[in-house]
């Protein structure tokens, strides 16, 4: 059976078995498109528009509003509603199936990680005077993201694989945070800074860098259907920085 698009969204105050029944007095069928049943909603309002210079179609409305009460019912609690479904088929038990929808995309925190280590000796042991030695050190790197999907979670309810399995949420999230971000695909990036080391007399000094990627982490907001929302864990490379030792040898 085919699903139903999602119907439209209101606060969860609002009981759409009544929403729906009012439509469909108003006007056969309007009460089956706010329900999420586009082609069965305008086959009746075609029906309707058909049968009216009859008188036929007055005689629809009570039984519009009655299967618009129905499947509003079954919409209110969740169910999964088909496209063409009546108030006579017997109802589907399982859940409706979430559909999820960017919503926004927010930074939390920053954290390092580490990427290497690189060593320069300084050999000043031959000399009786201080020696100040200009560095220059460089480092190519690149922006990179990744999208912890299987560390997905609900804010009200328990972890669902399923948060995931849709490819057009996840190419839309990609999308979104490659834009944000600025990421482009095989675009090295070259880190330079310059430090002054300065050197005993008589000494030999070993330089120690260790290199590590600046993350910036997050989390991708989706929302379904239902107005339930999860978050989708993510980190990006937006930096490089280094931690220095200095060991004096002799």
């Amino acid at each position: 059976m085919l699903k139903s698009r999602l119907p439209v969204r209101l606060p969860e105050s609002i009981d759409r078995r009544y929403v729906a029944a009012a439509l469909s007095v108003l006007f056969g069928g309007v009460g089956h498109l706010y329900l999420g049943q586009q082609k069965k909603g305008l086959l009746i309002v075609g029906v309707a528009v058909l049968l009216a210079p009859l008188g036929v179609g007055l005689l629809l409305i009570p039984l519009g509003m009655y299967d618009a009460y129905v499947i509003g019912g079954r919409v209110q609690r969740g169910k999964r509603v088909g496209a063409w479904e009546f108030f006579w088929h017997p109802e589907d038990g399982g859940p409706a199936e979430s559909t999820w929808r960017v919503l926004n995309i927010v930074a939390t925190d920053r954290s390092e990680q580490p990427l290497g280590s690189d060593e320069r000796v300084i050999d000043n042991s031959k000399s009786s005077v201080h020696l100040t030695r200009n560095l220059r050190l460089q480092k190519e790197w690149s922006k990179s993201y990744r999208i912890e999907y299987e560390r997905a979670y609900r804010e009200r309810t328990t972890t669902d694989h399923k948060v995931t399995e849709y490819l057009g949420t996840r190419r839309t999230a990609e999308k979104l945070l490659r834009t944000k971000y600025g990421i482009a695909e095989r675009e090295r990036q070259q880190y330079e800074e310059m430090i002054a080391l300065k050197v005993a007399p008589y000494k030999k000094v070993r330089l120690c860098l260790q290199w590590k990627q600046i993350m910036q982490n997050g989390v991708i907001v989706l929302c379904d259907q239902h107005g339930e929302q999860a978050n989708v864990p993510f980190s990006v490379v937006i930096g490089l920085t280094f931690d220095q030792a200095q060991l004096d040898e002799s």
